[in-house]
């Protein structure tokens, strides 16, 4: 039977619904639209999903500028780190060169995402091509002359391969994190996230998972660990403080789980919207027909 809103949350109760930085800013930003991008957009992600439902799906598929390219960075300074490169001039070509390619999958229907750009009328191709190429150049740029080139200096042996997402079972949550990368080095752990300007309570949140993370796969404690944002603003680490405890965090991420499940057996029509944010909202042409 195919999934909708009617018969959702009977079925979804048998899903183990996931916590993640990314749901917690979208309840944070606004209720009824974080719905959408879970319960209304799984909905349309099949063939044959009512129109309504469709849009809701190709809405949430679209991703901002900032986004794109920091997953764009992920994934080729993961491959690079982790096939062992030394050589932190290597950087811009392999940035470029997936930029290309991932442009190309979004405008031959490839990719699951496609940029918000590509929705405006007479939206060109090459001008926002040009646009991604210079500010990706200047990303690499501050992270070729930062921290990227001390992350390189670590030998082979010392790089932990670490996954992305990360999965974390803790009691019956499951809570996802997207590590860059990991060292092992002079009895410290590090373990670094690719992020922009001040984490603020979600870098606290992810250290304490890196916490848990280090603890259950490694046996070390928290003084056996740094957790760290490689910032794409700058191009530096900066330490992510971690107080608190780790019960303090559950109840957090636990009170964003409920919300969600609350919210996901309630009708769309009856879920409140944060109107101050629906001019930035990626279903404000929708949300209300």
């Amino acid at each position: 039977m195919v999934f909708c809103p009617e018969n959702f949350s009977e079925q979804f109760a048998k899903i183990n619904f996931s916590w993640s930085l990314t749901r917690q800013k979208r309840l944070q930003f606004c209720c009824k639209a974080a719905v959408m991008h879970c319960r209304e957009a799984y909905c349309g992600a099949f063939a044959d999903a009512d129109e309504k439902l469709r849009q809701i799906y190709l809405q949430h598929c679209r991703i901002s500028r900032e986004e794109f390219l920091r997953r764009l960075l992920i994934k080729v300074m993961r491959e690079s780190f982790y096939r062992g490169e030394t050589d932190v001039e290597n950087l811009s070509a392999f940035a470029l060169d997936e930029l290309e390619k991932s442009l190309q999958q979004m405008i031959f229907g490839k990719s699951k995402y496609i940029l918000n750009d590509f929705d405006f009328p007479g939206a060109s191709f090459n001008k926002i091509k040009r646009e991604l190429v210079s500010t990706l150049s200047g990303k690499c740029l501050l992270l070729k002359n930062g921290a990227w080139s001390e992350l390189l200096k670590y030998p082979a042996e010392k790089r932990r391969f670490i996954d992305t997402p990360l999965a974390l079972q803790i009691n019956e949550l499951s809570c996802f994190i997207s590590p860059l990368c990991a060292v092992s080095d002079r009895g410290k752990f590090r373990i670094v996230e690719l992020r922009s300007g001040k984490m603020g309570d979600s870098g606290r949140i992810t250290a304490l998972l890196h916490r848990f993370y280090i603890y259950n796969r490694y046996g070390k404690t928290a003084d056996m660990l740094d957790s760290l944002q490689l910032d794409l603003e700058d191009g530096l680490l900066h330490l992510l403080e971690s107080d608190g405890s780790l019960s303090e965090i559950l109840d957090v991420i636990s009170d964003d789980v409920r919300n969600y499940q609350r919210l996901l057996s309630i009708p769309l029509s009856e879920i409140p919207e944060n109107r101050i944010n629906c001019p930035r909202c990626v279903f404000k042409n929708i949300c209300n027909q």
